[in-house]
């Protein structure tokens, strides 16, 4: 006995070594595969039910950004304005819709202003130019001239085109309201932003959870904006040769990640219960106060062109 002991002892530990080498593989296969899953861009099962993962790569460092995941049972609006700073009509129209979104429908609708027309250009009192390639380019498709006018969820209302006087803002919106423009959303999205303020770097993830089976192509909508910029604006109840020199203008367009038709996103169907997530990445331009900038994210069913859901997330930690 006393011989064999030793051997006894020396077996077991081998053995021993063997079982944690097991298990450490199991253990790194099983990570390597979570990971796979997690980071994937495609039609996705989401590994923990209820709880958001990203479709990104994870940033070291980076600050986590977290958009509105509670709230699935309501439809989010987007309004789409066509301003100018020598619009003299535009702030009181635009004072209504700002109303909408800050107030009264808080955080269920949400705005983008675009400067553009001949209302946009630069001129002697209103020297600043925030038109931009994408927002005029989306203004000439819809051969529009007038300001203001607004775009609501790129819905045709009463079969006259997309657009609406700034004289109907009130009328269209409270018939979309009536009608159940906020009700029965048919995808729920899911926001999160990595922001890398060292290298000036936001990284987006965008995962869609179907509510009810979707059929056809749908693309995303991805606006950059910026909020509260101080400028020069013309207010037509101002006295004749005065205008408004710290007018604070909201929401507005900045530029687009992709095209403003949107990215792809939902490929012929989306099951009930399936989800969809995409990754982007996207660098603040230094000259934009990054600390106000959003990104507004929608939903736009290709077949017929109306955006069906939206949400929107802050491009940095505030």
């Amino acid at each position: 006995m006393r011989f064999l002991w030793p051997y006894k002892i020396v077996s077991s530990t081998n053995e021993l070594e063997l079982m944690k080498n097991i298990q450490s593989i199991l253990l790194l296969i099983f990570v390597l595969t979570l990971f796979s899953s997690i980071v994937s861009c495609d039609k996705v099962d989401d590994p923990y039910e209820g709880v958001l993962v990203s479709a990104c790569e994870r940033i070291p460092g980076a600050v986590n950004i977290w958009g509105d995941t509670a709230n699935v049972t309501v439809k989010k609006m987007i309004i789409e304005e066509i301003t100018g700073h020598t619009c003299g009509n535009c702030p009181p129209k635009t004072a209504l819709i700002i109303d909408w979104v800050d107030n009264d429908y808080k955080n269920q609708v949400y705005s983008v202003a675009f400067h553009a027309t001949s209302f946009a250009n630069p001129v002697r009192g209103y020297p600043a130019d925030f038109r931009t390639e994408k927002g005029t380019g989306l203004n000439d498709k819809l051969q529009n001239t007038s300001a203001p006018v607004a775009i609501f969820n790129r819905t045709d209302l009463n079969g006259t085109g997309l657009l609406v006087g700034g004289g109907k803002f009130n009328l269209e919106f409270e018939k979309l309201i009536n009608n159940g423009a906020l009700d029965k959303p048919r995808i729920q999205l899911k926001l999160h932003n990595q922001y890398d303020e060292t290298n000036n770097l936001t990284q987006l993830s965008i995962t869609g959870s179907a509510l009810e089976d979707l059929a056809g192509d749908f693309t995303l909508i991805i606006y950059v904006l910026e909020d509260k910029i101080i400028s020069d604006q013309k207010d037509y109840g101002f006295p004749a040769g005065d205008h408004i020199t710290d007018f604070e203008h909201r929401h507005m367009f900045r530029d687009a990640i992709g095209s403003l038709d949107g990215n792809a996103f939902i490929s012929k169907e989306l099951n009930k219960g399936e989800k969809v997530e995409k990754c982007f990445s996207y660098s603040i331009d230094s000259n934009w106060n990054i600390y106000n900038c959003v990104y507004l994210v929608a939903v736009k069913d290709n077949s017929t062109g109306e955006i069906i859901q939206s949400d929107e997330i802050h491009a940095s930690n505030q």
